[in-house]
């Protein structure tokens, strides 16, 4: 024994209705080892160990005079975590439970406890004690009376016996413990290697030689892959049921004995990035890039091939997605710089149509004309104003326009446009109009409405083949809570909305998310630029609307703008023929303007209007003439563009010197001085160029009377 064991106090339980037995137990296992010296010898003879002097193992002796008694007690030093090594347990224990009955009801409660059946008596037998107790290594019968060397021998043999078997199951507990560990770890890492097969985003399937039949796939195979297609045979031949083929990059098709199957299953050949397309029954193409390999058994014997693959079909489609946008960029480029070349041309067209409109409108104004002279005033008249409208489509086309928004009746501004859609889609399609009596006010730059008719009704005459209708449509609608929560772009609130409904080809599910993009088109090389639909709906968007598409292909499609109601006090423009030129009072005005023609022609329609006049063809000449002139400047009317000095800053340094001057700019190719992307900011007065004699008078006045 080690010293620790030497040191050890085993608890032993005496179990007998003698009171003096309880007390012999004590002196006998309780003693000190030096107090006497035979009982030293004999320990030393029975166990072949040498006479020491210091104390051995210990023993703390209880006793209990009844079985049932003996049992609470080791019930409690077990839940003590005290157990009892060894108990001596008499025979007979009248009125209680005997020696045997004692036994089994310790064992149910401590198993590994040592027993010592104490009797004078032969009242069971060996083979009665075995039918009773079972087999059992744990119990010793001691006849009474007993010898005290043989007590002693027997308590230290059984309680070292009681340590060693608690020892023994202690390692076998950590033992189980550390195979249940490994059992545990081993099933962790098998799940954690099933799960990164199944939560894998490379498909991974296994084939079976020699039949090359797929064994396993897992779920990224499935995705990338039609199962049909995983779990059939490829294509042998042209006269062979076509469930799927592989391709290569060039469209030429593998062939039996040369696909990545025969490679890795059969070849034992290892595959690796090997791009190919993967084309199924139904037509569809999945472009993957392969990796591939056998699998050998412990005799070097190909069993299986693994093919390890992505799909790169988006990747794929990016790359030809390049080639496209190349091809876009050039357009985009070519575009731009037939949009600047628009724009200057309109700058310059429209200062000479300016002068055209006014001089035409002042020469009819003269009554002494001959008849057939303002006859031909009015042709030049009508000839100019066409041309006027082609400039704004120049620099619509070239964004350049600004955007003046006004309150509108949307019913009277479409039905304006009516008479030209019906000649824009021609005779084969027939335009249905139904406007909504009583239509709410929206505002909105007319301009723009006149752009979404225009492209929405090309559109629609794209799509239908031969013949077809085209309803055009307007209602007053209200959105509330419930509707917008199923709808991401809709918000609450009253809208006018504008629809414009076709029967035509419709429009491709998978094309229905790409229809406002910026050179996106279905159509042939030539026949589209892709930008109709993207200009409505930025149109739209400007004007805090909705733009709703709803299509199915062969049935037509429905576009549907919702603009915002207009919820303020001002009412709806009056059509452009009720207005009649309004008289200047005498006021003061300064017209700036670079071109001498339009200038001159400003100049005379001014006086015409009863204004007194001051003109200039540069910034620094008009500041010198309202300085030196001593009249208060009522009204400053200025080109934006000009050389040295655009006409905001010339408008800044006026208003510094002449604080209650108002100002009214005029353009034919404004920029973003007087306004913010193309629209004119709220309170600056601007007239495009060119304008008509009416137009000019109204918005002087209008600039004039204004806060």
């Amino acid at each position: 024994m080690t010293d620790k064991e030497n040191n050890t106090v085993y608890r032993i339980l005496v179990i007998d209705d003698n009171m003096a037995i309880h007390e012999d137990f004590r002196k006998i296992l309780t003693a000190p080892a030096s107090s006497g010296g035979d009982l030293e010898e004999m320990e030393a003879a029975l166990f072949g160990t040498e006479i020491r002097n210091d104390e051995g193992p210990g023993f703390a002796i209880d006793c209990a005079s009844q079985g049932k008694e003996g049992l609470e007690m080791v019930r409690r030093a077990l839940a003590e975590g005290r157990p009892y090594a060894l108990a001596f347990v008499d025979g007979r224990m009248p009125p209680g439970w005997d020696g045997i009955e004692t036994i089994g009801r310790l064992w149910q409660a401590s198993p590994d406890l040592q027993i010592v059946l104490c009797t004078a008596y032969s009242d069971y037998s060996w083979s009665e004690i075995r039918r009773k107790l079972g087999d059992s290594d744990s119990m010793l019968i001691l006849k009474k009376p007993f010898d005290n060397v043989e007590v002693l021998q027997l308590a230290h043999a059984l309680t070292r016996k009681w340590e060693l078997t608690r020892q023994v199951r202690d390692q076998i507990e950590n033992l189980d413990g550390l195979v249940a560990k490994r059992t545990r770890e081993k099933e962790r890492t098998r799940a954690l290697l099933e799960a990164a097969l199944e939560h894998s985003p490379a498909g991974i399937v296994i084939v079976d030689v020699p039949c090359e039949q797929i064994l396993w796939a897992n779920p990224a195979a499935s995705c990338i892959c039609n199962p049909a297609c995983l779990f059939s045979s490829p294509m042998a031949g042209d006269d062979s049921p076509r469930d799927w083929q592989a391709f290569r990059m060039d469209g030429t098709p593998f062939h039996i004995g040369e696909g990545f199957f025969d490679k890795s299953a059969s070849a034992g050949a290892t595959v690796k990035d090997e791009e190919i397309v993967l084309r199924d029954a139904s037509g569809r193409e999945t472009w993957i890039s392969l990796n591939a390999g056998p699998v050998a058994d412990e005799d070097d014997t190909i069993i299986a091939g693994i093919l390890v693959f992505q799909d790169i079909t988006g990747r794929k489609r990016s790359e030809n997605e390049k080639e496209k946008l190349k091809d876009q960029l050039g357009q985009a480029r070519k575009m731009e710089s037939v949009g600047l070349l628009a724009g200057g041309i309109a700058h310059d067209f429209n200062n000479m149509l300016a002068v055209i409109l006014g001089q035409t409108e002042i020469a009819a104004e003269r009554t002494d004309s001959p008849e057939s002279t303002l006859r031909s005033l009015k042709e030049i008249q009508k000839a100019a104003e066409r041309s006027r409208d082609l400039t704004k489509q120049l620099l619509a086309f070239a964004r350049k326009q600004t955007v003046v928004p006004r309150v509108l009746d949307l019913n009277a501004q479409v039905e304006g446009t009516i008479a030209m859609m019906k000649r824009l889609i021609g005779e084969n399609i027939r335009l249905w109009w139904k406007p909504q009596n009583s239509l709410w006010p929206v505002r909105i730059d007319p301009s723009q409405v006149d752009q979404i008719m225009a492209n929405l009704c090309i559109n629609a005459r794209d799509a239908i083949e031969s013949v077809g209708k085209l309803n055009i449509e307007t209602k007053n609608v209200f959105f509330d809570d419930s509707y917008c929560a199923l709808r991401n772009e809709f918000q609450r609130g009253h809208y006018v909305m504008l629809a414009v409904i076709d029967d035509g080809c419709g429009i491709a599910k998978e094309d229905m998310e790409h229809i406002f993009e910026p050179f996106f088109t279905t159509k042939e090389v030539g026949k589209g630029t892709g930008m109709g639909l993207a200009t409505v709906y930025g149109i739209v968007k400007q004007n805090n609307g909705i733009v709703d598409v709803e299509s199915e292909p062969g049935k037509g499609a429905a576009f549907r703008i919702y603009l915002p109601r207009f919820e303020g006090g001002e009412k709806a423009d009056a059509p452009e023929e009720d207005r009649t030129p309004k008289e200047g009072l005498g006021e003061t005005v300064l017209v700036v303007e670079d071109e001498t023609s339009l200038l001159e022609m400003s100049q005379e329609m001014l006086e015409q209007l009863g204004y007194f006049v001051l003109a200039a063809r540069a910034p620094e000449d008009a500041i010198r003439q309202a300085d030196e002139s001593g009249r208060e400047i009522n009204l400053l009317i200025t080109d934006v563009v000009m050389p040295q000095m655009n006409g905001r800053e010339l408008a800044d340094k006026l208003i510094a010197s002449h604080p209650n001057v108002k100002v009214l700019f005029m353009s034919g190719y404004p920029a973003d001085v007087i306004g913010n992307h193309g629209v004119v900011e709220e309170g600056v007065s601007f007239i495009q160029k060119p304008f008509s004699f009416k137009d000019f008078a109204e918005k002087i006045r209008a600039a004039l009377d204004s806060d």
